[in-house]
């Protein structure tokens, strides 16, 4: 394996482990925006906790390929470690429409979740996981950099 292969697998777990860290807490945050028993179907404690840590997975995914996208869209293979100001709202914009797309899908389509009332909405679609998803890969992108300036050793 090369080292510019090696690098980038380094950086790419680097991000996806800040986001990880990033998305965990506000997913147990926001899940009181949330019906979590639309079926009348009540979950365990254990269940509770990882129904959450997949979903920040599943976060922490997103954000990889929030960030592969822009490296196709935008040209660029390394454009996220210093970005433009219009990059980064390339990146919230794109992390904001995703999060439409995904909501839209869970909840109107597939009827996977419910918002409780206290969900802020626009449209119909929670303002919770738009901003979670527009706010966080900027912040894992900041959070990260400062790992990966460090010298490593292979």
């Amino acid at each position: 394996m090369t080292t510019e292969i090696r690098s980038a697998l380094f950086s790419a777990g680097v991000i996806a482990a800040v986001a990880f860290l990033l998305h965990l807490p506000w997913e147990f945050a926001h899940s009181m925006l949330y019906q979590c028993f639309p079926d009348g179907v009540a979950f365990s404690k254990e269940a509770f906790i990882v129904m959450h840590f997949r979903a920040a997975l599943g976060d922490a995914l997103l954000t990889l390929l929030l960030l592969a996208l822009g490296m196709v869209i935008l040209r660029s293979p390394d454009w996220w470690q210093h970005p433009t100001r219009r990059q980064m709202v390339f990146l919230a914009l794109g992390g904001a429409l995703l999060a439409v797309a995904i909501e839209y899908d869970a909840v109107f389509v597939a009827h996977r979740w419910v918002y409780a009332d206290t969900m802020p909405t626009i449209f119909g679609i929670g303002l919770s996981p738009m901003l979670q998803l527009a706010l966080l890969p900027f912040l894992t992108i900041v959070i990260s950099q400062r790992f990966l300036r460090r010298p490593r050793v292979y």
